[in-house]
């Protein structure tokens, strides 16, 4: 008797745990996004936009939002299958590369809409703005390269100076 509730109790805690995993995997993802909003209006201020600039960038903001929020629920879902396909006790190569090229249409879609946000806003910006958002956008990277090696586990992902092509390109 009691060693079947030691048994029930060990299983019951390995699926517990397995869940909470599972969870926390699904979350990573949206890291970033955090804090977008507080960063969007640091970079209004910063660059001294009009209120009619800010209107339209937070416009501009809301539709991109609204675009990806399916996007990213979709990519949420993906991984969660992933997950599943790789644990199997057999993993199936067909499906888990099937599952790969659906996650990466789906992350190319989000990239596409990041970029078409970023040259909308960089279209509202005046020459000196888009001098001052390269300046920004510099050291913010410079910042960012003092950090390296000073992450957690799994952070430091080398070099992604070139992330979004050169800087002095685009403003924004």
């Amino acid at each position: 008797m009691k060693r079947t509730h030691l048994v029930t109790a060990v299983v019951s805690l390995m699926v517990f745990a397995f869940a909470l995993n599972v969870e926390a995997r699904s979350r990573r993802g949206h890291r970033s996004h955090k804090d977008k909003g507080a960063m969007a209006a640091r970079l209004c201020e910063n660059l001294d936009l009009t209120a009619e600039q800010q209107a339209k960038v937070e416009n501009l903001r809301e539709e991109a939002k609204s675009e990806t929020t399916a996007l990213r629920q979709k990519l949420d879902e993906l991984r969660k299958e992933m997950h599943w396909l790789w644990n199997a006790e057999n993993p199936n190569e067909d499906a888990i590369m099937t599952k790969i090229e659906e996650m990466s249409a789906v992350k190319l879609e989000l990239k596409k809409i990041s970029a078409e946000l970023r040259l909308d806003i960089n279209a509202l910006l005046t020459p000196e703005q888009k001098a001052k958002a390269v300046e920004l956008r510099e050291q913010r990277r410079e910042r960012r390269g003092d950090m390296k090696g000073k992450r957690g586990r799994g952070q430091n992902k080398g070099d992604r100076s070139f992330r979004g092509g050169p800087s002095t390109n685009m403003a924004w």
